[in-house]
């Protein structure tokens, strides 16, 4: 019971924090992704849902095994950095009209979302000890 409260509180956060940064920066996505493809911004929903998958298995599996909440948090915040520093760095290395700070601001929201996604998990495995 304990996996599924952790996993489900990972997911759970992870999805709703992630909805509202999405659509706070929507406007700035859509110009810049249209300005990059020469087209409008087409979410393919089968490979963001496998992204998804893969991201909250990766949080759940470097912050199950953490001791305290500030340790989940800081594998999590860990894991962020590593996940959303090499999409953002390679995005902003690789396409020429890929702004920095586009890069540096979704680099950033990884850490706190995976910090808050590895706490969260953490916090209901807890509960259910």
């Amino acid at each position: 019971m304990r996996t599924v409260a952790s996993v489900a509180a990972i997911a759970f956060s992870m999805l709703i924090l992630d909805a509202i940064w999405l659509t706070a920066r929507a406007p700035m996505n859509r110009a810049v992704f249209a300005a990059i493809q020469g087209a409008p911004l087409d979410i393919q929903w089968l490979p963001a849902a496998l992204c998804y998958i893969v991201m909250i298995t990766g949080v759940w599996f470097f912050t199950s095994g953490a001791s305290t909440i500030l340790d989940a948090a800081t594998n999590g915040a860990a894991l962020g950095a590593v996940v959303y520093g090499t999409y953002d760095l390679t995005m902003w290395a690789t396409l020429k009209r890929y702004p920095a700070s586009a890069a540096l601001a979704d680099w950033a929201w990884g850490i706190f979302l995976f910090t808050s996604a590895g706490a969260a998990g953490r916090v209901a495995a807890l509960a259910f000890k």
